[in-house]
């Protein structure tokens, strides 16, 4: 009997465990899952005597391959810029590429509406998507210019909604293509020592036409006795 006891007792508290392990688990899968679409970071260095930007994953984030439902909104983006030279660099959206080739998705890519604000709360696109690419006069886009300092970073909020009313398909048909241009500037350190080596030269001169100076005062005119 008494066997037969613990038998009942260790079954009893293996249903338990295994009870209590699969509840864990099922309250593990039901915990929403973190975003993996929502963070980019663009970073600029130097390797040999080049310049490149690189990009910390090949994700596509929510708002470069948008597939947000009527009503749906996200606000979960984070789009920063980074340097890691050190000199100044300044970083122009020169280009994004939108299917125009196609009718749908522009419909698509127009029934969404872009919120892009920086660190500071300032606005920097607020507009329908389809927008993004828009050039003025002179053919510039004017959405994002920046100069970053050698090892500073900017970083941007971004924020995505779809409109109640659109009935077409949520597909913008492609990855939306992202084109920046940088122009790589001198580095504040070597500006500093140009200006030391100007100084320095300057200081040079001084002191050699100090020295001719005295030595013809030595040479032509110490000795001279004033009448």
């Amino acid at each position: 009997m008494g066997n037969k006891k613990r038998f009942c007792l260790v079954c009893v508290l293996f249903f338990l465990l295994f009870g209590i392990t699969m509840s864990l688990s099922a309250a593990e899968e039901s915990k929403p899952k973190k975003a993996d679409d929502n963070e980019k970071t663009l970073t600029i260095s130097k390797v040999g005597s080049s310049y490149q930007i690189g990009r910390s994953n090949d994700t596509a984030t929510f708002w470069e391959f948008p597939v947000l439902t009527p009503g749906q909104s996200r606000n979960d983006g984070t789009l920063t810029l980074k340097s890691e030279i050190a000199g100044d660099a300044v970083i122009d959206m020169t280009k994004v590429t939108l299917p125009y080739d196609n009718e749908e998705a522009l419909g698509y890519l127009n029934a969404l509406h872009l919120h892009v604000v920086d660190e500071e709360g300032n606005v920097i696109y607020d507009d329908s998507y389809v927008h993004i690419a828009d050039r003025d006069e002179n053919g510039k886009m004017n959405v994002l210019k920046i100069t970053l300092k050698g090892g500073e970073s900017r970083t941007y909020h971004i924020g995505l909604s779809c409109d109640f009313g659109y009935t077409g398909k949520t597909n913008p048909g492609n990855v939306l293509v992202y084109t920046y241009l940088v122009d790589v500037g001198t580095p504040a350190w070597i500006d500093y020592s140009a200006y030391i080596g100007v100084a320095v030269v300057i200081l040079i001169v001084v002191v050699v036409l100090f020295i001719i100076i005295r030595n013809r005062k030595t040479s032509f005119g110490a000795d001279f006795k004033e009448l």
